[in-house]
């Protein structure tokens, strides 16, 4: 949602309709094609704004083939500013990340893509996870938490300029203290058994 009380769906005819609250008046109709000939049909397949919701991003690939990501400007009517490929298979799920100013989506094939979101937007990272149709991503606290077709959720780092963020590393540093904490009363313990 818009903080002009506007509201941007996936619709079932493969567009993304932006409606105005609380009428529910459909102001905008935008589809995709990477040729304004092409025939073949693509698929709105998901959006998410940015922070200030002046940008709307879009995932759109047709039945079979690559999913394209647009950058929409919503205080210029929703003009098309910019799009890119970011996979050679279907993305399913989309977030934004204002704290690293990144796309993080979730394909088909079982990938995570991390798109830089700046100006000139860019595939920083693709990181594989398995075989199962990512179906959702989400930010949270530096990381990006992503669920599967088989509702496995994975903690998975932020990837910016092939950086680890500052909160995954003391995630992971906190983690290894704690395991070397618990190996350690656990060693002791079973010292203290042996000598009894």
């Amino acid at each position: 949602m818009n903080d002009n009380k506007l509201l941007a769906t996936v619709s079932s005819d493969g567009s993304c309709k932006i409606f105005e609250l609380p009428s529910l008046n459909q102001l905008k109709k935008l589809t995709f094609r990477v040729d304004i000939n092409e025939r073949q049909n693509y698929s709105m397949r998901g959006l998410r704004y940015d922070d200030k919701n002046k940008i709307l991003y879009t995932i759109q690939s047709p039945k079979k083939g690559g999913t394209f990501l647009t950058k929409w400007d919503a205080g210029r009517n929703f003009e098309p500013v910019g799009t890119i490929l970011v996979s050679d298979t279907i993305c399913t799920s989309i977030d934004y990340s204002k704290e690293y100013n990144l796309i993080g989506l979730g394909d088909c094939k079982g990938s995570l893509i991390y798109v830089d979101a700046s100006n000139h937007m860019s595939v920083i990272k693709e990181v594989f996870l398995s075989e199962i149709t990512i179906k959702s991503v989400v930010f949270k606290n530096g990381n990006l938490i992503s669920g599967t077709a088989e509702n496995i959720l994975k903690l998975n780092y932020i990837y910016k300029k092939n950086l680890f963020s500052f909160t995954g590393i003391i995630t992971l540093l906190l983690s290894l203290i704690l395991l070397f904490h618990f190996y350690n009363r656990m060693k002791k313990t079973h010292h203290l058994k042996n000598e009894l």
